[in-house]
């Protein structure tokens, strides 16, 4: 069993065959349903908050979960939808610590500003990542 906010629930189970307790947990405030959308692409119940009215207090924690997790269908949902995307440095330095270049890509491709900290560099090197150190390098950052 997994713990997922009050009770232990097989979340797993529940939330990959069941879109509606899915969202009757988001919508009830549960964070880990929330972030299990996220990672799991579950853009139906995504599409069933935000009707609701679902006030997307985490957006920003949503969006890195999203980023660093390589979830580009995510991005462009939150985009497409209509929200704020902001970018911290830290997302994008974890973004790169996994070698996700085609998120830093998709970040440049629609003009979101977004910062990174020399860890950005230092944890894709540590990693092996070097289609991200040369993204970085051939997109003019790092130098």
């Amino acid at each position: 069993m997994n713990g997922c906010g009050e009770g232990a629930i097989e979340k797993d189970t529940v939330f990959n065959n069941d879109n509606d307790s899915l969202t009757q947990f988001i919508l009830s405030g549960n964070i880990h349903a929330l972030r299990f959308a996220i990672e799991n692409e579950k853009l139906d119940a995504l599409d069933k908050i935000k009707k609701s009215g679902y006030d997307f207090q985490y957006l920003q924690y949503m969006i890195h979960i999203a980023a660093i997790g390589g979830r580009i269908n995510i991005l462009d949902w939150f985009k497409k939808s209509g929200y704020e995307i902001l970018c911290k440095a830290e997302t994008i330095d974890c973004t790169s610590r996994n070698g996700h270049m085609s998120v830093l890509e998709w970040f440049k491709n629609n003009s979101i500003d977004f910062k990174y900290t020399q860890l950005a560099i230092d944890w894709a090197s540590e990693n092996g990542h070097n289609d991200v150190l040369n993204w970085f390098k051939n997109n003019g950052y790092g130098n």
